[in-house]
């Protein structure tokens, strides 16, 4: 399936790894750890029906205090990709949902991200959204979860 930019900017925004995270982000424990994601992707294809997609990926990442101040939710406001607009629709100490609605040349997008910690040492995540294009639109939902593994990140950056 080739993808349009805008699509491949949110695709490469939501696989595993550090996601946006809720106002208590700074309280995850530093340290090695796995995420893993779940894309599932639902495309029309030829007669209007759906043809689905899902692929899962699994990586480890290290969270030190450098990597806890670049994230966009820690900030008063983030900053979105260019032609797009953040909205924080709610925001506790452990959960933030937060809609991005993008307008390009080459078509709009709505997200919907919604991110919890359930403690110091794991959170889960799940996105949502519909790209469209002249003709074609692509429905996406992204389901991830990460786990602190061990003390030292070793060698991974």
């Amino acid at each position: 399936m080739m993808l349009t930019p805008l699509v491949a900017c949110w695709l490469a925004a939501a696989p595993v790894g550090p996601p946006p995270a809720p106002a208590d982000f700074r309280k995850l424990t530093s340290g090695l750890w796995e995420g893993v994601t779940e894309l599932a992707t639902l495309t029309p294809v030829d007669g209007g029906r759906a043809e689905p997609s899902v692929q899962r990926s699994s990586r480890s990442f290290c969270v030190d205090d450098a990597w806890k101040t670049k994230n966009a939710f820690l900030r008063a406001t983030p900053k979105p990709p260019e032609g797009c607009k953040d909205t924080i629709v709610s925001r506790t100490a452990s959960k933030v949902v937060m809609k991005t609605d993008c307008l390009m040349p080459s078509g709009k997008s709505a997200i919907e991200l919604t991110v919890e910690t359930k403690s110091p040492k794991d959170y889960v995540g799940h996105t949502s959204s519909v790209a469209s294009f002249p003709g074609r639109e692509v429905k996406t939902s992204n389901t991830f979860t990460a786990k602190w593994v061990a003390a030292s990140c070793g060698d991974k950056k």
